[in-house]
């Protein structure tokens, strides 16, 4: 049965609480913080994707939701339009011929998302990922990247298995052209993440983010968003509207 758009807040919180709540009083009464229990893992696992999958489309809910719906609904009309993002419709298209219903694709979607996240957690911390994987999906963020910017969340979960640590370099470059054909604007994660495996010298990074801090506040992003207009092609057209602060839904 679908969660209504009031069930959902409170039952989520409720749960990650009993989650939370359990975890921790199974970590404390130890002398030192134990391994992943398996059952842990696995509940939690099943709740985080229960509760993102099973979210009703609803601007209640997340005010993308409802347009997620109709790509899974109408993918090809999108294909037809020539949507920017191909990888992510062709997904639509894939997952909605699997399941005949978008409530079905939300669950994939999200056992996805989770998974990844797992995944990612489980490569940097194996015996104690559970405890990053419940921080991490109670952080600001964590939910909604896939109840309402879902597209944008399947892109980043493929991001965080092509930088696991010490993945494959071939799967690596795999996950990494699915992010980008999900959701473009993942190439600049990506590559920032080849810049940072090139050059490992801090100093430099934190001088560079001195200088774009001196430049921000001097106005400078005003002038650079259209030197970087090659750059808003490539990535997205709301780019240059990030940089100059004119997108007034999101304060940026």
């Amino acid at each position: 049965m679908l969660i209504t758009e009031l069930q959902y807040p409170e039952l989520f919180r409720i749960s990650m609480l009993v989650i939370l709540s359990f975890t921790m009083f199974f970590a404390l009464t130890q002398r030192e913080i134990p391994d992943t229990p398996i059952l842990f893992g696995f509940i939690a696992s099943i709740a985080m994707i229960y509760f993102l999958g099973m979210a009703p489309a609803s601007d209640e809910i997340g005010l993308d939701r409802l347009t997620y719906e109709d790509m899974f609904l109408h993918s090809d009309i999108y294909l037809r339009d020539g949507f920017r993002d191909i990888l992510f419709i062709l997904y639509a298209k894939i997952c909605y011929s699997l399941c005949g219903n978008t409530t079905g694709c939300f669950i994939i979607s999200a056992t996805i998302y989770v998974a990844a996240y797992l995944y990612f957690y489980k490569k940097a911390c194996p015996k104690k990922y559970l405890y990053l994987f419940i921080i991490g999906s109670l952080a600001i963020g964590f939910t909604s990247y896939h109840y309402n910017v879902l597209r944008a969340g399947l892109a980043i979960a493929c991001v965080l298995i092509a930088i696991s640590k010490n993945q494959n370099k071939y799967i690596s470059i795999l996950f990494s052209c699915l992010a980008i054909g999900i959701h473009a604007t993942t190439g600049l994660i990506v590559f920032g993440y080849i810049i940072a495996n090139k050059f490992n010298n801090t100093k430099y990074y934190y001088l560079l983010w001195v200088t774009m801090l001196l430049l921000l506040f001097l106005g400078a992003f005003n002038s650079l968003s259209h030197i970087l207009t090659p750059l808003t092609t490539v990535a997205d057209n709301r780019f240059e509207g990030y940089l100059s602060g004119g997108v007034s839904e999101y304060q940026v």
